[in-house]
């Protein structure tokens, strides 16, 4: 099935809020045939340990992958986190979020 994926920073502020709104629709995600990935947008200096670290002191405990220097996001076309796209079981761009889309909207694109 399709894959959502939501990309964050440890930097990135409003991620405190978008990565608890998309995990509290994983259900419904996971009930259109979807899956739910983070994906963390790390640049040279930082670590998947600082990573892990912020996302603890954000109360999250989850699985991540890593977008080392951005590079997924910017062939998405997205300049910076958060930011969210769909993925479909072959691999193909589907969908890129504009800015500001909410969690819903996130939802509501899953074909």
């Amino acid at each position: 099935g399709p894959l959502v994926l939501d990309f964050w920073s440890p930097t990135c502020e409003p991620c405190k809020r978008t990565i608890p709104a998309m995990l509290a629709k994983r259900a419904e995600i996971e009930a259109k045939g979807a899956r739910l990935v983070l994906v963390c947008v790390l640049e040279k200096d930082e670590s998947v340990d600082d990573a892990r670290a912020v996302l603890a002191l954000w109360g999250i405990e989850e699985r991540f992958v890593v977008d080392r220097g951005g590079v997924l996001l910017a062939k998405i076309g997205a300049r910076e986190v958060p930011a969210f796209a769909i993925v479909d079981a072959a691999g193909v761009l589907r969908w890129v979020a504009p800015d500001g889309v909410t969690a819903r909207d996130v939802l509501a694109a899953i074909p």
